[in-house]
C-alpha cells in the first residue's frame, strides 16, 4: 500500500485552491484513510485549564532517555524537531492537531521517512512565523529556510548544509501544516482534493456519536492493522515457525480476528475538579478477541463485602462459557488439537475433584464476577503490584461441586519453589469459620518468599483472595455492617448516573497510595510517569456499555485532594 492511500488530505470547498480554511474544522480537511489524530478544539481553552486537570502531568515535556524517545511518536517528534508536542501547539489558540498516517508510528520507528504532521488554524501565519523561530532556536542543526514550491504551493524547507532536514512547513488562508518531511507535506498537497473527509466516515461519526464533545479527541483507524501484520509475516520462513506443531505465525495472526476491530477513539472534557473521558471501540462480533469480551447488559451487582479502603474495585456481567468457547475456538485456529489439549488439561483437574470439567466447572460459573486491590501494609514494595492485595468473587450455581473443584486445583498448583538457603515446603491448607462462614486458607512456599490464598462460598459467590492472612476474614467481617466501598461519601455520588444497563462499572483511588508511592523502589523513567499521573488522581468511576457498534467507556478522574 503506497504512502498516498494513507496520507491526510485537506479539503476543497468548491472554491478555488486558496479559499478559507478557518471555517472549516480539522477533522473536514483530513482523509477518510487518516490512521491517527490527536486534536485541541481550542489550544487557548486547553491552556488556561489544563493546569487545574487531573490529567495535567501529561500534557508538557515528559522526562526520557533516547532510548525511549526512539520509541514513542511524542518524544521522536521532540527529538527531530527540538520541541515538545505541546510546545508546538502552545503557538496556537484555535483549533490544532497532530495527524499520523500510520499506526506503527505511534510505538516505533517505521521504515523510511518519519510521516506527521501538525495542522492548526490561523487567522493568518504570524503564529506559525513565531513557531519556526523557535524551532530554529531551540534546535540549530535543523539549519535555514529556503522556500520552494510543492505540488505549486508556496512551502519552505529546513536546509542544514547541502541536505534537506525533515522538516517542512506551509500556511494556506486559514490553516498551516508543520510536517516531519517536504514528502510528507506534498503528499497532504496533493491529496488535499479529496471526496471523502474524516468527519463523514461512518466509525468517526459512530464515536463522535457516543462521546461528549470536549477538549480533546484522539482517534485511531483500526482497519489496517489487520492487513499490516498479515503482510509483515507472510513468506516461507515465517510460515515454517512453529509448524512441527502446527502453529504458525500466519495462523496466530489469523486467529487474533483483527479485522473485527474498526475504530477506536477518546474524547476528554477538562474541568477544574475532574477529566470526563468518553471512550470506546468499533467492532463487529466475529472469531477471534472480539468473542472473549464476553460480557453481558447490566444491571451488575455491587457487593457489600468489598471493604471501604480499597483503591480498586471492578464489578462486571461476564460469562465465562462464551469466553471459553471463543478461546478454543482461538486456539484450533492457531493449531489443529490446541484446544483438545487445554481442555484435556482442565479436564484432568476435575477428575481429581471427580467432577466434569465443562458441566460441573465451567457451567456451574454465573455471570456475575468482581475484583477488587486492597492496599498491604509493606511500606517498601519493590513494584506497583507488590502494593496490593486481592479478593475476587464469581457467581456459581453449585457451591458444593464449586469448592471440590477449587481445592482439587490448589493441589494440583506447585508448591513455592525453593532458594539457596530454603528448602521446598509443601501447602498448607487450614480451616476456620468466620460468621458461619467456612473458610479455607492455603500457604504456599515460605517466610517473606511465601504467599496466601484463601478462599470460600458466600450467598453463591465463590470468593478468592491473595495477599495477607486476614483479607477475606475482614471482608465477611464488614459485610452488612453499612461501611463497604459503595456506601463510602465520596464515592456514592459518582455512581449516581451510571445507567442500570452497563455492563461493567469500576473505581479507583491511586491517592491513597501516594504515601507508599514515594517510598516504592522504582526506577524506571516511564513508571514515574506513571506514578506521577496516578498521585494526582482522586476517587474516580467508570463503566461500560456493550452496543451493536461495539463497547462504550465514560470515566470520571476526579483530582486528588492535596
Amino acid at each position: 500500500m503506497s504512502i498516498r492511500t494513507f496520507l491526510l488530505t485537506l479539503v476543497a470547498i468548491s472554491s478555488p485552491m486558496g479559499s478559507a480554511w478557518s471555517q472549516t474544522s480539522i477533522p473536514s480537511v483530513l482523509s477518510e484513510h487518516t490512521a491517527f489524530v490527536f486534536l485541541v478544539k481550542d489550544v487557548s481553552h486547553l491552556r488556561e485549564h489544563i493546569g487545574e486537570s487531573p490529567l495535567a502531568a501529561l500534557w508538557g515535556e515528559t522526562p526520557a532517555d533516547e532510548a525511549s524517545r526512539s520509541q514513542l511518536l511524542m518524544l521522536r517528534i521532540q527529538n527531530q524537531s527540538g520541541l515538545s508536542v505541546p510546545a508546538i501547539f502552545d503557538h496556537f489558540d484555535d483549533a490544532a492537531a497532530l495527524v499520523v498516517p500510520d499506526l506503527r508510528l505511534l510505538t516505533g520507528p517505521a521504515e523510511g521517512d518519519e510521516a506527521w504532521a501538525i495542522l492548526a488554524v490561523t487567522p493568518n501565519d504570524a503564529p506559525w512565523q513565531k513557531l519556526i523561530k523557535d524551532l530554529q532556536g531551540s534546535k540549530k542543526s535543523l539549519g535555514s529556510l529556503k522556500s520552494v514550491k510543492i505540488r505549486g504551493q508556496k512551502a519552505q524547507v529546513f536546509v542544514s548544509g547541502k541536505k534537506d532536514s525533515t522538516l517542512a512547513w506551509s500556511w494556506w488562508q486559514g490553516m498551516g501544516v508543520l510536517a516531519s518531511s517536504p514528502r510528507m507535506l506534498g503528499g497532504i498537497m496533493e491529496g488535499r482534493g479529496s471526496a471523502h473527509h474524516l468527519d463523514q466516515a461512518e466509525n468517526w461519526r459512530t464515536l463522535q456519536s457516543r462521546a461528549t464533545q470536549g477538549d480533546i479527541t484522539i482517534y485511531a483507524d483500526l482497519e489496517m492493522v489487520d492487513a499490516w501484520l498479515r503482510d509483515r509475516i507472510s513468506g516461507g520462513e515465517a510460515d515454517s515457525l512453529g509448524s512441527m506443531v502446527g502453529m504458525t505465525p500466519r495462523s496466530m495472526v489469523g486467529a487474533l480476528g483483527l479485522g473485527a476491530f474498526h475504530a477506536a477513539g477518546m474524547n476528554a472534557t477538562l474541568e477544574a475538579d475532574e477529566a470526563l473521558l468518553d471512550g470506546g471501540i468499533v467492532m463487529q462480533d466475529a472469531p477471534g478477541l472480539s468473542r472473549l469480551m464476553a460480557y453481558l447488559p447490566g444491571p451488575v451487582e455491587r457487593p457489600d463485602l468489598i471493604p471501604a479502603d480499597a483503591v480498586f474495585a471492578s464489578v462486571s456481567r461476564f460469562r465465562l462459557t462464551d469466553f471459553w468457547a471463543a478461546l478454543t475456538e482461538m486456539m484450533d485456529q492457531v493449531g489443529p488439537g490446541m484446544s483438545y489439549f487445554a481442555t484435556g488439561q482442565m479436564q484432568k483437574v476435575a477428575k481429581t475433584a471427580g467432577l466434569d470439567f465443562e458441566k460441573d466447572i465451567l457451567g456451574n460459573f454465573g455471570d456475575e464476577t468482581f475484583l477488587a486491590y486492597l492496599p498491604r501494609h509493606d511500606d517498601r514494595p519493590d513494584s506497583l503490584a507488590g502494593m496490593f492485595d486481592q479478593i475476587s468473587g464469581i457467581k456459581v450455581k453449585d457451591p458444593a461441586k464449586m469448592l471440590k473443584a477449587v481445592a482439587a486445583l490448589v493441589e494440583w498448583a506447585p508448591t513455592g519453589m525453593p532458594d539457596e538457603t530454603t528448602e521446598e515446603k509443601p501447602k498448607k491448607t487450614e480451616t476456620r469459620v468466620i460468621r458461619g462462614v467456612k473458610v479455607s486458607t492455603v500457604h504456599f512456599g515460605s517466610g517473606e518468599n511465601g504467599s496466601t490464598l484463601s478462599y470460600a462460598v458466600l450467598d453463591s459467590m465463590l470468593l478468592v483472595t491473595m495477599g495477607e492472612d486476614d483479607i477475606l476474614a475482614r471482608a465477611l467481617e464488614n459485610r452488612g455492617r453499612g461501611a463497604s466501598l459503595w456506601t463510602r461519601a465520596d464515592v456514592a455520588p459518582l455512581l449516581a448516573s451510571v445507567p442500570r444497563e452497563a455492563c461493567s462499572l469500576s473505581y479507583w483511588d491511586p491517592s491513597m497510595l501516594r504515601q507508599k508511592m514515594k517510598t516504592a523502589r522504582m526506577d524506571d523513567e516511564r513508571r514515574q510517569v506513571v506514578m506521577m499521573l496516578l498521585g494526582q488522581l482522586g476517587p474516580s468511576v467508570g463503566y461500560t456499555l456493550k452496543t451493536p457498534e461495539g463497547f462504550f467507556t465514560h470515566m470520571r478522574l476526579r483530582r486528588a485532594i492535596p
